[in-house]
């Protein structure tokens, strides 16, 4: 997560001017900081299981709220990032995944945990056709981790699919040349 730019340009320059023992004033603060912006970026979201044939798919749903305050914080970034057509989520699970999920899949519905990481990321979505690039937000979610691990899963999807929220997406029929 790293130190709040203002702590660090205020650490410099108590540094800088020899005042050495103002950092241990601030150690607590900066605790407390990073304590209070940890609780901001954890939340829940019910785990949802889709099992329509042809469509299956395994999720964490995200508040639309939450969602709204994360791509306002970042999508002024530089680019025209259209808003993604499904509902914020979390993927969780493949379509074969959830094809050998078993029906009576207890965590159906549950609540699972996830810790927002604050930083906006960039690529080229290879597995989706008609996007050129994604924007989202990186997501830590232990909880999930261990649950595919147990179904006899890898950690993240597809080996090495980070846990994400799509925040915005940029079409191809929208490049411009």
């Amino acid at each position: 997560m790293g130190i709040p730019t203002r702590f660090l340009c205020w650490i410099k320059t108590c540094y800088n001017n020899g005042e050495r023992y103002i950092m241990q004033n601030i150690k607590s603060s900066i605790k407390e900081t990073f304590s209070c912006e940890r609780n901001k970026l954890t939340h829940s979201g019910k785990l949802i299981l889709k099992r329509t044939t042809g469509k299956e798919w395994g999720m964490i749903e995200v508040d639309k709220k939450l969602w709204k305050q994360r791509r306002d914080k970042f999508i002024l970034l530089p680019g025209n990032w259209d808003i993604p057509t499904h509902d914020p989520h979390i993927s969780a699970f493949t379509r074969e995944e959830v094809r050998r999920i078993p029906k009576d899949f207890e965590f159906d519905g549950k609540d699972i945990e996830f810790t927002l990481q604050d930083n906006f990321r960039v690529l080229d979505p290879a597995s989706w056709d008609e996007v050129y690039e994604c924007g989202f937000e990186p997501v830590i979610c232990y909880e999930l981790q261990k649950l595919r691990m147990s179904l006899g899963f890898t950690p993240y999807m597809n080996g090495n699919h980070e846990f994400h929220l799509t925040l915005g997406i940029k079409y191809l029929k929208n490049k411009k040349k």
